[in-house]
C-alpha cells in the first residue's frame, strides 16, 4: 500500500549530488520546480526534490494519480510505460551487441529499473542469465517476472549478493534518482571484478536544443527527471566510485526536432515517431550512412540528445 501522505515531501539539498560541493545557484525555474547548477562541476539538479519516500510512493501510483504527480504534459504515460514495441527490442539488441564486444562472457546481467522486462527478454534470448529490479508494479506479470527473474522492490531491499553480476544495465533510470551516489556505489559493489556497467538513454543537458533554448522537453521533466547530466558530470560520478575505462558518447536527434519532422508538434509523446525512425524501411544503406554521419557529428560536438556510457570495475 502506498503512503500517500509522503507524496508531497521534498528534500532540500545543501550539496551537489555529484561532487558534494556547496557552491550552487539557480539555473532555471520550471513551473513550481527550481533547478540548481553546481558552480564547481556544472551538475544541474532539482532543488528541492521529492524525498526518497515520496518517489517510492509515486512510482507505485496508477493511472490518473501517476499523471497528476508527475504532471506529464507532453507524455502519454500509459502508452509509453506499457509499450513493448518492436523498436524497443531493437534498441535492446543494439545495447547488448555493444556490451558483448567488451564483456568476456554471457554471464549474469542485472537490469536496474527494468520496467516490463523488454531488455531482459532480449538478453535472455541471447544467452544471458537475467535479473531485473523495479520498484513499481504498474507492469507486473507474475509469469513473465518469474521467467525473467524480476524482483518488484527498490534496489536496496532486494538483498542481492555482492560481486555477483558480470554486467549491470540501466536504461533511462539515472536521471530519475534522488541519490545517484548510493546507486552507483551499489552497482560497484554488485559487479564482479572486471564487470561492466552500461548506462543508456540518459538525457544530455548540453544537447543543442537545450543550449538554444528551444527544447520543450526539459521544461516538463521535473519531477519526472531530477538530475540533468552532461558527459563531464556523469563521467565524474562514475570515476568517483572507482570505475575505470569510462567511455561516454553523445548521440540522438532531440525529440523536439523529431516531433517537428513528423508533424507531431504540440501532441503528447507516445513513442510513435521514435518507432517510425526504427522501421525496417528506413534501414537502407544510405539511411544507415546518413544516420552514422549525423551521430558522429553529435558525438564529436557533445550536443546529441542522450548520453550512453560504459565503464569497468577494476580487477
Amino acid at each position: 500500500m502506498n503512503d500517500l501522505s509522503a507524496i508531497s515531501e521534498r528534500t532540500n539539498l545543501s550539496k551537489c549530488p555529484v561532487c558534494a560541493a556547496n557552491n550552487m545557484k539557480t539555473w532555471r525555474a520550471v513551473k513550481e520546480w527550481n533547478l540548481d547548477k553546481c558552480g564547481c562541476c556544472g551538475m544541474i539538479f532539482a532543488n528541492p526534490m521529492p524525498s526518497d519516500k515520496a518517489l517510492q510512493a509515486a512510482y507505485n501510483l496508477k493511472g490518473k494519480e501517476y499523471n497528476d504527480f508527475f504532471k506529464a504534459d507532453y507524455l502519454d504515460t500509459p502508452k509509453v510505460l506499457n509499450g513493448s514495441a518492436e523498436w524497443q527490442f531493437q534498441v535492446s539488441d543494439r545495447c547488448l551487441a555493444t556490451i558483448e564486444k567488451s564483456s568476456k562472457n554471457k554471464g549474469r546481467i542485472l537490469d536496474i529499473g527494468c520496467g516490463s522486462g523488454v531488455f531482459l527478454e532480449a538478453a535472455q534470448k541471447r544467452g544471458w542469465q537475467t535479473t531485473g529490479i523495479d520498484p513499481g508494479d504498474w507492469c507486473a506479470n507474475l509469469e513473465r517476472d518469474r521467467q525473467l527473474n524480476i524482483i518488484r522492490c527498490p534496489l536496496f531491499n532486494a538483498k542481492l549478493e555482492k560481486e555477483s553480476f558480470d554486467v549491470i544495465y540501466m536504461g533511462s533510470v539515472l536521471e530519475h534518482l534522488q541519490d545517484p551516489q548510493a546507486y552507483v556505489s551499489a552497482i560497484h559493489t554488485l559487479l564482479k571484478p572486471g564487470g561492466m556497467v552500461f548506462i543508456t538513454g540518459l538525457p544530455n543537458v548540453n544537447s543543442f536544443t537545450i543550449r538554444l533554448g528551444i527544447d520543450r522537453w526539459i521544461g516538463n521533466h521535473p519531477p519526472i527527471h531530477l538530475l540533468y547530466f552532461s558527459r563531464k558530470t556523469v563521467g565524474l560520478l562514475l570515476k568517483k566510485h572507482g570505475f575505470k575505462h569510462i567511455k561516454v558518447k553523445s548521440f540522438g536527434i532531440p525529440e523536439t526536432i523529431l516531433e517537428m519532422i513528423f508533424n507531431r508538434k504540440g501532441e503528447k509523446y507516445s513513442g510513435s515517431y521514435a518507432e517510425y525512425v526504427h522501421k525496417p524501411s528506413l534501414k537502407g544503406k544510405l539511411t544507415r550512412i546518413t544516420r552514422s554521419a549525423v551521430y558522429k557529428i553529435l558525438d564529436l560536438t557533445g550536443v546529441g540528445s542522450v548520453l550512453e556510457l560504459h565503464a569497468k570495475k577494476s580487477l
